[in-house]
């Protein structure tokens, strides 16, 4: 089992004894989201590899599932990423993760119990799935205003990696700049036999997914985090497309700020001067020049650079346009869906409320920041 066992006993360790000058110190908040988390994630993880282990006996067949021609969507938080996965992910031709999958069902196991038990609540009114849509409305009716989140919609499936303790999004919860900079920067900084081991779990997470949800199907991911995964999924998955979206720096940079800052908050206990500013804004930096840089270098009908303005101005045109240049048809169904999303978008009015003032940097400092890529955009 290729579990990250080393760094994650470094940084409970470090959870606990090296806290001074981070955002992890010891306030009574984190100590609760510790007690809390930690036999949380160990419970999951004893639960996930049992499962994980008995697809081995039970499911062998998965290991020689094809992955044809899958499409990942990349870019920076906040560049309207997931209404283009979202988009995607309603022509029939793609199957994507839901939350309840990244989460409750990386194995085959678990993916047909819960899908069981979905049918059995269907057939009896669908109480539980409504207690469910009930309690997210009240708890995550302020993150909504941000990202729309639940249980059962299409998600960022990197959290999968978590059954490695090889999640990018381990930085929220243990801001250890130093031992989390390879999750993130994975293409550079991550150990080449580590990198190989985490992507070879990843194809297999893909493959249990297409054995389930469609054989036949093109698998479609959205991950911010896999910008700096380029490589890693060109080498995992060669015929592979990828699409990255861009958003001027002037709305992106305020938006993804107070979107990461709100993740730390909930689970750090941030300083005036926290050290994490600095690491979002690095990050921010780098997710436009990474992987619009490698993207862009990809082979003709392997990857293309979109962006938001034209996604929202006429999402028809451009999801239509990224599928033909991607080798991809779309059916009269996909057509007529996209159709009716193109009122739906120029109506869109976001209720995430951000500013400049909280990021620390005033619009000319960004716009000096990022004039190479308002240049290169034409933002």
């Amino acid at each position: 089992m290729p579990f990250q066992f080393r760094r994650l006993i470094r940084l409970l360790l470090k959870s606990v004894f090296a806290t001074r000058g981070t955002d992890a110190r010891l306030t009574p908040k984190r100590i609760l989201v510790l007690l809390f988390l930690a036999p949380v994630y160990m419970v999951m993880l004893l639960i996930n590899w049992v499962c994980l282990g008995l697809d081995e006996v039970l499911f062998r067949g998965y290991r020689s599932q094809k992955i044809d021609r899958p499409l990942f969507v990349v870019g920076a938080p906040r560049t309207g990423s997931t209404l283009l996965h979202r988009l995607l992910a309603g022509d029939d031709q793609f199957t994507s993760m839901r939350t309840w999958e990244i989460l409750h069902a990386p194995s085959i196991i678990q993916k047909r119990f819960w899908t069981g038990v979905g049918r059995l609540d269907r057939l009896v009114g669908s109480p539980f799935g409504r207690l469910i849509l009930a309690f997210e409305r009240v708890r995550l009716k302020e993150f909504n205003k941000m990202h729309k989140i639940g249980h059962f919609e299409y998600e960022e499936d990197d959290p999968i990696l978590l059954n490695l303790f090889a999640s990018a999004f381990q930085a929220l919860v243990l801001p250890f700049e130093e031992d989390v900079r390879p999750l993130v920067f994975f293409d550079e900084q991550m150990p080449p036999e580590d990198k190989k081991k985490i992507m070879a779990f990843y194809r297999k997470c893909v493959q249990r997914h297409l054995y389930v949800f469609g054989r036949e199907k093109i698998f479609l991911s959205k991950n911010p985090v896999f910008s700096f995964k380029v490589d890693a999924l060109n080498e995992t998955f060669p015929d592979s497309r990828i699409v990255c979206i861009v958003r001027t720096p002037m709305e992106t940079v305020p938006s993804a700020f107070s979107y990461m800052t709100y993740f730390y908050d909930a689970f750090c206990s941030r300083r005036a001067d926290s050290p994490s500013s600095a690491f979002i804004h690095e990050l921010l930096s780098r997710w436009y020049r990474y992987p619009t840089d490698k993207v862009g270098r990809m082979p003709q009908g392997r990857g293309v650079i979109l962006k938001y303005a034209e996604l929202v101005s006429d999402p028809e045109e451009a999801v239509l346009k990224c599928l033909d240049r991607l080798g991809y048809s779309a059916g009269d169904a996909t057509r007529s869906m996209l159709k009716t999303e193109k009122d739906r978008a120029r109506n869109f009015q976001s209720k995430h409320a951000y500013s400049f003032e909280a990021t620390g940097l005033t619009p000319e400092q960004v716009a000096e920041q990022y004039a190479d890529i308002i240049e290169q955009f034409g933002f």
